[in-house]
């Protein structure tokens, strides 16, 4: 019998029906020495302790007798702190009835599947540990990034609310300032009026027409604040829209020029209309924005200027002379540019000024006077912006005119800059696109001082020093008594 199961390390034992123990595969002891006479130990009273545990297990389960042919076969038997597989048998002899029982540690048998299977298992809860960690990295990685999005969103709505409601505070400030401005001009249209009919009266003494004369300048001042404050709000609630009007270019600027004669005699600064040839009479756009825009510039310049003079130049681009035409503001002339990116964009807005019907004029603004130094010249047309912040307190302006100026400019499809030149002073250069009239003809401005006493003469261009033909010189002094 132990040959039978010493290899595996079982036991085998054989017993009879009630359990008393014949046989084993071990040296254990069948007889117990009693006072009378040996008797048979009982299966589950057994010295070895594998038997007695597999008696003591059988007989808890199936009882104390077996039934005759029942035959037990387990796998998983806990033994101890081992499992075992039990099985039994029936040797039905004639006379003693047997039950085998045969008791294999599980190791011995199904060993290395338990091994392979522990392996196993662990190589699949190591898998399964492995992606769920990758996945809660990536879970990670994606909502982080979903998160970031969603907080950028959140923000972007937030600063997008606040945008909104600061566009329409402000809003509602420019068209407060614009009505109130609006409401404040007449009044003070009004008032301008009644001084200038009491400077009239020969009543006054000089002290008193000096007072009016005082009153009149700070009356004009806050009129043309006014003005100032309501065109910038205009421009910022998106209400500035321009006409679209034929007009005497060169009568509108002749006009200017003689407002400016008494403004200019004060300063003892001489203003110059300098119009070419080729400059058209008649075009279409809006005639007064046209005449503000140099208003603010020659009112900045005669502001500036305590001698010399004040030239407005004003020459027209034939778009027909020059096929490579390159539109900058540094050069006084229009030259043929040899660079195909400029080429390019020079022909482009020749083509869109064909097709719509517009003339390029350029402008010049030259003035005597202490000049702007060349850091400032591009914050100078910014709002509420001064070249020297002592300028308000010696000369007065807000910083508005020049804002207004380059949005005017900029409205009706061109540039201004402010360009270096030789000599003191400052030098504005600009281009505005002005519809031709309706009846095409060629017309070239020819202004007529006929009624006025002023002088009209050839003079050399301060920029080019060459001869400037057709120049027109305004004799303030004579224009004044004429008045």
């Amino acid at each position: 019998m132990r040959e039978l199961v010493e290899v595996h390390g079982g036991y085998i034992y054989l017993t009879s029906q009630e359990g008393y123990l014949l046989a084993t595969s071990t040296n254990a002891p069948l007889l117990t020495n009693s006072t009378t006479r040996p008797d048979l130990i009982m299966a589950v009273d057994t010295e070895e302790p594998t038997i007695r545990m597999g008696a003591r297990w059988l007989e808890r389960v199936y009882g104390n007798k077996f039934p005759p042919g029942h035959v037990v076969h387990v796998e998983n038997a806990n033994l101890g702190k081992q499992q075992y597989y039990i099985d039994s048998f029936f040797l039905n002899l004639k006379r003693l009835p047997i039950v085998g029982v045969i008791i294999i540690p599980r190791r011995y048998i199904m060993g290395k599947v338990d091994e392979r299977a522990f392996k196993t298992l662990v190589v699949l809860i190591s898998a399964s540990l492995c992606i769920l960690v990758i996945g809660c990295v990536f879970i990670l990685i994606l909502t982080n990034g979903v998160s970031k999005e969603m907080k950028l969103r959140a923000e972007l709505i937030s600063h997008l609310d606040a945008r909104r409601r600061a566009e329409a505070s402000n809003n509602y400030k420019s068209q407060f300032l614009a009505n109130m401005s609006h409401e404040l001009r007449t009044p003070m249209a009004a008032v301008i009026g009644l001084l200038d009919i009491l400077i009239c009266d020969d009543c006054l003494t000089n002290e008193q027409y000096a007072t009016v004369t005082q009153i009149r300048k700070c009356s004009t001042a806050l009129l043309r604040l006014l003005n100032n404050i309501l065109d910038l709000s205009k421009v910022e609630s998106g209400k500035l829209v321009l006409e679209d009007a034929e007009f005497d270019l060169g009568r509108e600027l002749e006009g200017l020029i003689d407002m400016f004669s008494v403004q200019c005699i004060n300063h003892n600064v001489e203003a110059v209309l300098d119009l070419s040839d080729d400059m058209p009479k008649l075009v279409r756009g809006d005639s007064a924005r046209v005449v503000q825009i140099f208003a603010n510039l020659i009112s900045n310049s005669i502001k500036f200027t305590t001698t010399g003079h004040i030239i407005l130049r004003g020459w027209c681009e034939n778009l027909n002379t020059c096929s490579d035409t390159q539109f900058h503001l540094d050069q006084k002339k229009m030259r043929c540019s040899i660079k195909p990116k400029l080429r390019q964009q020079g022909n482009h807005l020749k083509k869109a000024c064909k097709k719509e019907n517009k003339m390029i004029i350029w402008f010049e603004i030259d003035d005597t006077g202490c000049g702007i130094d060349p850091s400032k010249w591009e914050s100078v047309f910014e709002s509420f912006e001064q070249a020297d912040p002592s300028t308000t307190r010696l000369h007065g302006g807000t910083g508005l005119g020049l804002c207004i100026v380059r949005t005017l400019v900029k409205k009706m499809g061109g540039e201004i800059k402010v360009v270096k030149k030789n000599g003191p002073g400052t030098l504005m250069r600009l281009y505005l696109l002005l519809k031709t009239p309706a009846d095409g003809a060629d017309l070239h401005c020819q202004v007529d001082f006929s009624g006025h006493n002023a002088v009209v003469s050839k003079i050399t261009s301060v920029v080019t020093h060459k001869q400037i033909p057709s120049i027109l010189l305004v004799n303030i002094y004579l224009c004044w008594l004429n008045c």
